[in-house]
């Protein structure tokens, strides 16, 4: 069993790939339509929601199905049920939901293409990879759909028996919100990981949708400590770069803002300008950054599944306690 540091390596060729290769940023951009915030981004959208008081599954549900959270998908829900009584929007906004669904999973599976490509010999065609994405979309959406559902089903199966029980001592919706983060959050995020694995079986090996989930399991099941330890690793790196993008963009708009302060007096039709010019601006910044961040981290865990299938890998955690046995041996 090798000892060097597994996540440095690939952190480091993540980076790499993701700087070197600035043309996949565009699937990037179009995989995190449906979220972009990493596993645990689930878990810190539900608490946020707990703590002013409030528990909804909601948008957190659908958005479940992507990578993570999406202010797109929140949108969209929020517009949706405003619009519930018309049925003309209800209808289109379905349409978008569904031409987002497309796009992104046809994107998820041909970044992960791309990327195994480009840390190999070669590099076709960005378009190629999307039409191979787009090609494997069905099967692609199955096993995103298999995998949610699935976590659910178990979820409630497990869960109903225990929020029963529970309420017997405690406030109903305090017994729902103690299952959730019991039950439904953890297999949440499994199924997201075991998801992961599944696409990069199918787009990498060929396989098809149900041999890859197995596949998937079993290799999650083998290294399921290494997946979580990654998983928090993004996720602690999504907030260090999430601070850093909301650092420059209050850089980028003081200029923006003093300009139309100055303006606003005597030229306010110029002052307005000024301002929508720099609200486009951090918009355009918010864009680059998410599709910075998504090929990222798909370049992070199909580096992981590559690293992995080849085997010999121990998570940090065994690392480090084989370190203690042999130095207090």
């Amino acid at each position: 069993m090798e000892m060097v540091s597994l996540y440095r390596d690939i952190i480091k060729k993540s980076l790499a790939i993701t700087k070197k290769y600035k043309h996949l940023w565009f699937l990037g951009f179009l995989a995190a339509l449906l979220g972009n915030g990493g596993e645990l981004e689930f878990v810190l959208a539900q608490f946020n929601k707990l703590s002013s008081g409030s528990l909804g599954i909601g948008e957190g549900v659908i958005a479940s199905f992507g990578t993570g959270g999406s202010n797109i998908v929140k949108l969209l829900a929020s517009l949706a049920y405003l619009a519930q009584d018309n049925i003309l929007l209800m209808i289109v906004f379905g349409i978008v939901l569904a031409l987002m669904i497309w796009l992104a999973i046809s994107a998820q599976g041909g970044l992960v293409r791309a990327i195994a490509v480009v840390g190999g010999t070669d590099f076709s065609d960005l378009k190629e990879h999307f039409f191979k994405g787009n090609k494997s979309f069905l099967s692609l959406l199955s096993i995103v759909l298999a995998t949610r559902v699935g976590a659910f089903f178990i979820a409630a199966v497990v869960g109903i028996p225990f929020a029963a029980l529970l309420m017997y001592f405690l406030d109903p919706s305090v017994a729902g919100v103690l299952v959730v983060f019991a039950f439904g959050v953890p297999l949440l995020i499994m199924a997201s990981l075991i998801a992961k694995y599944a696409i990069c079986f199918h787009m990498l090996e060929q396989k098809k949708w149900k041999a890859a989930i197995v596949s998937a399991l079993k290799l999650f099941r083998d290294n399921w400590l290494i997946s979580i330890e990654l998983a928090v690793i993004l996720f602690v790196i999504n907030i260090i770069a999430g601070a850093a993008i909301i650092l420059l963009i209050l850089i980028i708009s003081i200029p923006f803002i003093l300009i139309g302060m100055v303006l606003q007096n005597n030229h306010q039709d110029a002052a307005i300008a000024v301002l929508w010019a720099g609200e486009i601006a951090a918009f355009m910044a918010l864009v680059l950054f998410g599709s910075w961040l998504a090929t990222f981290q798909y370049a992070s865990w199909t580096e992981l599944f590559l690293k992995i299938r080849k085997g010999g890998h121990l998570s940090k955690i065994v690392r480090v306690l084989e370190r203690w046995r042999e130095k207090y041996r």
